[in-house]
């Protein structure tokens, strides 16, 4: 018969302990450990990193982007669980030109953090400035979904109103090259008519040719300014003596914009210092300087508020070449107006109302002016890349004292019409067409008038 061996009752609690209570007490030191571990998050590092404290952080605020990416790679060496070291890896990367290195990482960050929302906003920002305008919305589109209340949804939120403006003008989507030019060559056929004239109707017809060179001075975040210089040249022929053959307009500007808030909503803020000179025939004519301010707000998703303010003075040295109504020696400009615009079907259709109040100060000549207004706007995203525009205004004229013979006012109506078609990456055509009448109230008199014009442009 087998030999039976006998344990001892410390025998027997060693055996217990060993097979079944050290497995169990190893089973639960797991759980416990990976409990901890899914309450950490994780995009957290091992130990806590105050980055702002570090000299990385340091060069990136002085915005030696250089020294920073250097200082980031070593702290992403030393912590390399920290997902706001990568973050700021991409910046450094994008701001030193190596935007695929840049995008790289911010995609990944993108599927591996808990918190992607600056990883979305940024990746927008790039592809934006490289006139990828899908990605880019999609990107924004993300920032918006994820966090509608936070401060990148609202900054999120501007970058796709900028690039439904620029689809419904057909523009390149995305941030403008450091150098622009633009150029565009129009015919413009007039017919007007006097009531109060024997032969009340006049012809004329026009060429116009436009030429103007941009440079994007300051390119940040949240400010772009910009220089510009352009000239125009219009050639007219006309039945009427009086008038000008050649006019030629050379101008110069610089442009301020801000990305904010304002009132706790996304707004854009422009500004802009303009002077120009004009030439009737080969001879100076005038000279003026605009100083012009806006600002729009979004209050809603698919709504903004503009308002605007210009203050402005021309000088005439040429008295007399053209209409009594429009030559003057030297004259004051004042402009005042807000604009409401919303948008529907995904931004392919605008509707927007408007009013404004102009005044004009003559100096030397009898013919201040005092006007109000008020528009209706609308734009259109048609099949083909077309897009419609259309304009209805009423404006009233007062003259306090029109060349000595007392107060007279004017109502003016306009109506605007106008086809553009994007053709290609760069050149646009555009056909338009504007009926004005203008009625003055102290007189048996009324004139009109019906342009029609044709413009192609190119824009690099």
């Amino acid at each position: 018969m087998p030999q039976q061996i006998s344990r001892t009752p410390s025998a027997d609690k060693q055996m217990f302990l060993l097979n079944y209570m050290l497995p169990l007490l190893g089973n639960i030191l797991k759980i416990v450990t990976l409990f901890f571990i899914l309450l950490l998050p994780a995009n957290a590092p091992a130990a806590t990193l105050d980055i702002m404290e570090t000299g990385a952080a340091r060069a990136f605020l002085d915005k030696d982007y250089q020294s920073a990416l250097e200082s980031f790679n070593q702290l992403a060496s030393e912590h390399p669980q920290d997902l706001r070291i990568r973050r700021y890896q991409a910046i450094c990367l994008e701001k030193l030109g190596e935007d695929e290195q840049a995008i790289e990482i911010l995609i990944g960050l993108t599927l591996i953090s808990t918190d992607p929302v600056s990883s979305h906003y940024h990746l927008g920002t790039i592809y934006y400035k490289l006139q990828q305008g899908e990605l880019a919305e999609e990107q924004f589109n993300e920032v918006v979904l994820l966090a509608d209340d936070s401060k990148y949804a609202k900054l999120a939120q501007s970058y796709l109103d900028a690039i439904g403006k620029q689809q419904f003008e057909s523009v390149n989507p995305g941030a403008p090259r450091k150098w622009n030019f633009y150029a565009s060559v129009g015919y413009v056929d007039d017919i007007s008519s006097d009531s109060t004239l024997i032969s009340n109707n006049a012809a004329s017809s026009r060429t116009n040719s436009y030429l103007s060179a941009s440079y994007y001075f300051l390119r940040e975040s949240r400010w772009t300014g910009l220089m510009s210089a352009s000239v125009y040249q219009s050639n007219q022929q006309s039945d009427s003596t009086s008038t000008y053959d050649m006019l030629r307009r050379w101008s110069s500007k610089v442009s301020l914009q801000n990305q904010a808030t304002l009132f706790g909503k996304p707004a854009i803020h422009l500004g802009n210092l303009s002077y120009g000179r004009s030439e009737l025939d080969g001879s100076l004519y005038a000279d003026d300087w605009l100083f012009y301010l806006s600002t729009k707000i979004r209050f809603r998703p698919n709504a903004s508020t503009g308002l605007y303010a210009s203050k402005g003075k021309s000088r005439f040295w040429n008295i007399g070449q053209l209409d009594m109504s429009t030559s003057r020696s030297e004259r004051n400009r004042t402009s005042l107006g807000v604009d409401q615009s919303i948008f529907v079907r995904d931004r392919k259709v605008e509707l927007g109302v408007g009013a404004y109040y102009r005044d004009v100060t003559s100096i030397n000549r009898n013919l201040n002016r005092e006007s109000k207004g008020f528009k209706l706007f609308s734009r259109f995203a048609l099949p083909k890349k077309v897009k419609l525009n259309l304009v209805a205004e009423l404006q009233k004229d007062n003259y306090p004292d029109f060349n000595g013979v007392g107060n007279r006012t004017a109502n003016t109506k306009n109506l605007t019409v106008a086809l553009l078609r994007r053709i290609g990456k760069h050149v646009s055509m555009e056909v338009s067409y504007k009926a004005s009448e203008i009625g003055f109230s102290d007189l048996d008199q009324d004139r009109r008038r019906n342009t029609l014009g044709v413009r192609i442009s190119y824009v690099y």
